[in-house]
């Protein structure tokens, strides 16, 4: 029996159909990927470990999250990045898609290794593309980590109002987040930008949470370091002898630094 004309038109649609469905699926990720994302903000060097490891994807949407994660796992190490040629990949393939997440950390890790390289400029345009693509999205981490890395450029710029806008955002997003180690780098930041301010009350309390923050988290060198420009607010103030109080207690600790003897000199000069 021959197959009428509305048979075959049905026969080709359902194959067109397959094939269409085929070439727009969406690759599922590599094991490896899964497991280096999910220990990601942990454990970096861990992702790193594994990224490095596994075999290169062949694949262009599997290379791309690749590209992404290796450059994520060694901004995270403050490891050296000689180029933006590998996160390139990543943002110039997830830039043309709908994936909200993928484009803002692709623009902020683009953003990041610009700003590494002293691409002020570059890495600004790349920060607020992220802020932008990050609105669509409701992952306070990644919230967090793209105002905070345009706060911490605009503070580099001297653009301060721009940097206390950022910064509070950051907080913000690190309280809703309920992860104390971002609330405590959001404040240190959010001091530095009231103390450019000269405002220094603001700046004290900032510089005070982030302190007990990092002491709660036991974030030994963080907590010294802060510290250390707690002490530089009030010798701006001309309060020395709470300055050196706070300087001596900091050597005491363990913590050596140039700047603190120096300071401790100059005040006992």
């Amino acid at each position: 029996m021959k197959p009428n004309a509305v048979t075959c038109l049905l026969l080709i649609a359902c194959v067109l159909n397959l094939l269409f469905g085929c070439s727009h699926r969406k690759a599922v990720p590599l094991p490896e990927l899964e497991q280096a994302e999910a220990v990601m903000f942990e454990h970096p060097d861990s992702a790193l470990h594994i990224l490095q490891r596994m075999p290169k994807p062949t694949d262009k949407e599997q290379h791309a999250l690749w590209c992404l994660l290796v450059t994520q796992a060694e901004c995270k190490q403050l490891l050296p990045v000689p180029s933006d040629s590998l996160i390139r990949i990543a943002y110039d393939y997830y830039k043309p898609t709908d994936d909200a997440r993928r484009k803002a950390m692709a623009a902020l890790y683009m953003g990041t290794v610009n700003y590494s390289l002293c691409n002020a400029k570059e890495a600004q345009a790349f920060y607020l593309e992220a802020a932008e693509e990050m609105k669509k999205t409701d992952d306070y981490k990644l919230g967090y980590l793209v105002m905070s890395g345009l706060g911490n450029l605009y503070l580099y710029r001297d653009l301060t109002d721009y940097a206390l806008e950022a910064c509070q955002k950051a907080l913000d997003y690190a309280v809703k987040d309920s992860n104390k180690r971002y609330e405590m780098a959001s404040s240190r930041l959010l001091a530095r930008c009231y103390s450019l301010k000269k405002d220094f009350s603001k700046s004290i309390a900032f510089y005070m949470r982030a302190i007990d923050l990092a002491d709660s988290l036991k974030r030994w060198h963080f907590c010294c370091a802060t510290k250390a420009e707690l002490a530089n607010v009030y010798s701006g103030l001309k309060q020395y002898d709470r300055a050196l109080f706070i300087e001596r207690e900091v050597l005491k600790s363990g913590f050596v630094s140039e700047q603190l003897y120096y300071g401790i000199g100059m005040k006992l000069s």
